[in-house]
């Protein structure tokens, strides 16, 4: 019973920070992410002005630090003047904030807003300090976001992004998509726009308008009737509408901006340099919201800037967006895996396409579980996947003449993933070698390949004492094997529930040595050999049943017919899900080989001649190709 087998079976951000000091700087950087922070918001927004203007600035505009309104509407207008926002309080300019001016030299400074928002007198203190000064404001935060549209886009502007003026959460992570479109930002209430809102529209000729929140911040009549070809791009909270926004957007690379979502300073200043890369804007609470997580994988974002101090967006909260601990992962190449992270000893070399479950994540090492052993691979070997498990391929060496040339090449090369040699027998008193096989698990080892012994007993008179369960799994770890596959054979329906009662025994010792634990079967009928499988026990108290799916017509049948053909495989399937086994626990046995026979003629008329010689149908399973059922082979030579 030469074997080869594929396989049937088929992842406390403190409060605002208003005051000087509230707000800790920090260098920290990661390969994963670097931060961009100052003690408070008036120095991060120095620092985002370091980060994205190192030399100088021809233009910086000025907005109060304590009011969302003007800086966010002014962002467009910034990316179109290549200039960093600034911020500064309402009375007094920040001594940083003057010298950041001075570093960068402009030829002007606009201060957004009226007096009431920034007064006179920073005004005149920039004037006194030599700087050209022009002020852009209006009666209320709806005229002034006008104002500064009319200066983005003196000549009209196709589309327009529109939000809600009373608050900042839903509208911060649009500023850097409309900054990067050229889109100015204007304002609205709930249930109605203001007259100045309505006004630009027309006057700017906007022909599409983009509506930013929910119907609880603006209502569908607003959007319905006072704006043209409306689309409103929301979630259920403000982490949601950033990741809506950046789905909608589609920011380029896979490098994105993070900052706070309980306050608007940081994102907002951030946001000018956001769209001078054209990267997209997150946003984060007290915690990683799980939307922001799933984006980050679906995205596979490799890297990320964040915006403010530890204050704002805490390191572990920047770690945990990249942290892949519980994700499934797929090897994107051929890997060792090492019993500590980055060295140790080396206890196996997971394949290209192994697909396992991040038990760890330390930041440059992963710890997964290949097989029996769990250790630690390079992070930069895998990749997030969708997919909850790769498909067993295994193949089975018989005792002689077998095939297994597979274990010359790669899993992902070969098709297959699992190599099964049938080392051992039992009779009355235990298990014996039947050939020794270990150069051959080794080799498997160290191609990525999981070994499970195969271990076989036959006859009607089996040996299925406690003693045989400690002399296998000693067998299963003197050869540091994954699992091991049982092959116990025409046992008669005497010997059913023994058998059951040892599978759950051998199940709860291979458990507690990390082994995977398989048992052959074949398709329901009333014969001894497949009245002695209780399937469904049997499927309860192991890993996987292996449906051996073959000699339908044995070797010498007297019968014509093929080994196995499709539609007598297929019912031995339905046979076997019917006994309840779930079916992700089946494995298809099938043949890679025919039986090669044929009518006689006289003076055997109407027998069939079995001729003997062998006939090897096998095709080695392509890994690269949407495999849908896991299989099992049998070749015989």
């Amino acid at each position: 019973m030469c074997k080869k087998i594929s396989k049937f079976l088929l992842f406390c951000i403190i409060l605002s920070y208003f005051l000087v000091g509230f707000n800790t700087n920090t260098s920290e950087a990661t390969d994963k992410y670097d931060r961009i922070a100052g003690n408070n918001r008036y120095l991060t927004a120095v620092e985002v002005s370091k980060k994205g203007w190192p030399s100088s600035a021809d233009t910086v505009l000025l907005a109060r630090g304590d009011v969302f309104a003007d800086a966010l509407s002014a962002v467009p207008l910034a990316h179109s003047l290549n200039a960093p926002i600034l911020l500064t309080q309402p009375e007094r300019l920040p001594e940083e904030t003057m010298k950041e001016i001075e570093r960068l030299r402009p030829a002007k400074i606009y201060i957004l807003g009226g007096t009431s928002a920034i007064s006179s007198e920073v005004e005149d203190y920039l004037l006194y300090k030599g700087q050209e000064v022009e002020r852009i404001g209006g009666v209320d935060r709806f005229e002034t976001a006008v104002m500064i549209a009319n200066r983005l886009a003196p000549q009209g502007a196709i589309t327009a992004v529109v939000v809600y003026g009373f608050n900042f959460p839903d509208a911060l992570a649009a500023a850097s998509y409309a900054a990067a479109a050229g889109m100015p930002i204007l304002l609205t209430d709930t249930l109605q726009t203001p007259e100045a809102t309505l006004d630009a529209i027309n006057d700017l000729d906007i022909q599409n308008v983009i509506v930013v929140g929910g119907t609880q911040v603006i209502s569908n009549e607003v959007v319905k009737n006072q704006f043209p070809n409306a689309i409103r791009v929301w979630g259920g909270d403000r982490y949601e509408t950033a990741v809506a926004l950046a789905e909608h957007f589609q920011p380029s690379g896979d490098l994105v901006f993070i900052a706070t979502g309980l306050d608007f300073a940081d994102a907002i200043t951030g946001a000018v340099l956001a769209a001078k890369q054209n990267r997209g804007m997150l946003l984060v609470g007290r915690s990683a919201p799980e939307v922001v997580k799933n984006y980050f994988l679906q995205k596979n974002i490799q890297s990320a800037t964040v915006l403010g101090g530890t204050n704002a967006v805490s390191k572990n909260i920047a770690d945990s967006l990249f942290n892949l601990s519980g994700l499934k992962v797929i090897f994107t190449t051929s890997s060792q895996l090492y019993s500590s992270p980055g060295g140790g000893a080396v206890l196996r070399y997971p394949y290209h396409g192994y697909v396992t479950e991040v038990l760890e994540d330390n930041g440059q090492h992963l710890k997964i579980r290949f097989g029996s052993k769990e250790g630690w691979v390079s992070r930069t070997h895998v990749e997030v996947t969708d997919k909850e498990k790769d498909y067993i391929r295994l193949g089975w060496q018989w005792m002689s003449g077998t095939d297994i040339k597979f274990l010359q090449r790669s899993p992902n090369q070969s098709g297959y993933n699992v190599y099964a040699p049938v080392m051992y027998g039992v009779n009355e008193s235990g298990i014996y070698t039947l050939k020794n096989y270990s150069n051959n698990i080794a080799l498997a080892r160290q191609k990525g390949y999981q070994v499970w012994l195969t271990v076989q007993q036959f006859g009607i008179s089996p040996n299925l004492q406690s003693s045989l369960i400690t002399q296998i799994v000693d067998k299963a770890r003197e050869q540091d094997v994954d699992g091991v596959n049982i092959d116990f054979e025409g046992m008669g329906l005497a010997n059913r529930d023994k058998f059951t009662k040892f599978i759950q025994d051998l199940y709860k010792e291979m458990k507690k040595n990390d082994l995977t634990l398989t048992v052959d079967v074949v398709r329901p009928a009333q014969s001894v050999y497949s009245l002695c499988y209780d399937r469904k026990a049997l499927a309860q108290a192991s890993d996987y049943l292996i449906l051996m799916a073959y000699d339908q017509h044995w070797s010498t049948s007297p019968d014509e017919g093929s080994v196995a053909d499709l539609p007598w495989t297929e019912d031995s399937i339905v046979k076997v899900l019917s006994e309840g086994v779930p079916a992700q626990k089946l494995i298809l046995g099938i043949p890679f080989y025919s039986r090669n026979w044929r009518v006689g003629i006289k003076p055997l008329e109407g027998k069939v001649i079995v001729t003997g010689d062998p006939v090897n149908i096998r095709s080695a399973p392509n890994t690269t190709t949407s495999i849908k059922l896991h299989t099992a082979s049998r070749h015989e030579f």
